[in-house]
């Protein structure tokens, strides 16, 4: 607790860790209590919806290792579910744009529907290469109410 100590002209702040002494020290009404300022109320922050990827088609998909191989010129197709606390959240519907990019820098966006919570996108790449689809940069064009955990998706495009 800090209190301040009105001595004559002197005023200086002391913390005191004992109350009953600063009481029975300073009985003649020569101090007061300063109150220490509030604390901010922490928070909980709230779990974002996760996108968790149901199915891979148009190539080969490594659940545990959240990759897939499509050849070039192949359609892969991702199905997914937002969950909300482990439970499917049908009340999730948008529009949102996927940007991929490459090992090499090179990036392109597709879109993907969201209706009842269910995720369906498809992409054909013409080039081959590494893809990587992060949270990171999934969430950087999204408001902040839409934004979604994901584990993310690495997608290799064979010659």
């Amino acid at each position: 607790m800090i209190f301040e100590i009105l001595n004559g002209e002197t005023v200086t702040n002391t913390i005191v860790a004992d109350i009953e002494y600063m009481l029975e020290t300073y009985t003649d009404g020569n101090y007061r209590e300063i109150k220490q300022p509030d604390t901010a109320p922490v928070d909980t922050p709230k779990p974002l919806p996760e996108m968790v990827i149901t199915s891979v088609s148009g190539g080969d998909y490594s659940v545990e290792d959240r990759e897939a191989n499509i050849a070039s010129g192949s359609t892969i197709k991702i199905e997914a579910e937002i969950h909300l606390c482990g439970e499917i959240t049908s009340d999730f519907d948008a529009a949102i744009r996927i940007p991929l990019v490459s090992s090499d820098r090179r990036e392109r966006v597709i879109g993907a529907s969201i209706a009842g919570g269910k995720v369906s996108a498809s992409w054909t790449p013409l080039e081959s290469g590494v893809w990587n689809i992060d949270p990171v940069r999934m969430n950087q064009y999204l408001k902040p109410d839409r934004q979604l955990a994901f584990s993310g998706l690495r997608i290799f495009v064979l010659e």
